[in-house]
């Protein structure tokens, strides 16, 4: 390896920690970061709402818990927020010329996407954590502290499952940024038709949307399966392969997309 190669490969770490601070800074730093931090505490509201309604508190309070996750989290907010920062990730500096001013400063193409993939699903992470333990330690609260110990398996695998749903959305979404001008309509219609709608048909079209083997992986758990009943679910160890594939194949196709377009 040349001089040359070896300053870009010995600058790879610092440019790659840069560009996921100022993910990281461009999403918590927004204005429209308080609004996002409110929907986001509003299934822990509902948690409080119910503890101070209930007349004598109610059992099971986990099985609450574990369609808050599915319904509330899965299939609403980790879709909503992906769609929304995801589709803006390359998109945005794509339209506002600031893809010029990043490459120029020695960063390659795909660089940039693996940078802010990482910053920005960090992020969503981080926000999305603290929000599920905020409302499994309120509801948990309707019963004795022994109970929020034993169904700490439901919260890790909650966590676990909205780690992975960030993860693959962030990258499809991505993928619609870089290669659409418009992505939001397009992002919209795949997520609340083909994600949501089309994961309840019987039929084996349901296997081919993401929300499938994310609802698998979550209903891995023999508690939440026996609370929540969504008919044949794919083996969790086979489903977390298949939306890791899916992230490294969605991340590539931006990559590819972005290495011949014209950023001038």
């Amino acid at each position: 390896m040349d001089a040359k190669g070896r300053g870009y490969m010995e600058g790879l770490p610092f440019r790659g920690l840069a560009l996921v601070v100022r993910t990281v800074k461009d999403v918590y730093l927004t204005k429209g970061v308080l609004l996002a931090i409110f929907f986001l505490f509003i299934p822990p509201l509902i948690s409080i709402y119910t503890l101070t309604n209930a007349q004598e508190g109610f059992k099971d309070w986990w099985n609450l818990f574990s369609a808050f996750g599915l319904i509330l989290y899965l299939q609403l907010l980790v879709l909503l927020y992906c769609l929304v920062y995801g589709s803006s990730m390359i998109n945005e500096p794509l339209d506002s010329r600031t893809m010029t001013y990043l490459t120029m400063r020695s960063a390659k193409r795909f660089e940039i996407i693996l940078w802010k993939y990482i910053g920005l699903v960090f992020s969503l992470q981080l926000m999305f954590s603290l929000s599920i333990i905020a409302t499994y330690l309120i509801l948990g609260s309707h019963g004795p502290i022994s109970d929020i110990r034993s169904n700490l398996d439901i919260l890790l695998i909650l966590l676990f499952t909205v780690d992975m749903g960030i993860a693959v959305y962030v990258a499809l979404f991505s993928l619609f940024g870089t290669a659409f001008k418009h992505p939001l309509m397009i992002g919209i219609l795949f997520a609340f038709f083909w994600e949501v709608i089309m994961v309840y048909l019987e039929a084996n079209v349901k296997k081919v949307t993401m929300m499938h083997y994310l609802q698998s992986i979550f209903r891995s758990n023999r508690t939440i399966s026996e609370a929540i009943d969504l008919g044949d679910a794919t083996g969790s160890v086979f489903s977390t392969i298949f939306l890791l594939v899916m992230i490294i194949l969605l991340l590539s196709l931006s990559m590819l997309i972005l290495s011949r377009k014209d950023v001038n």
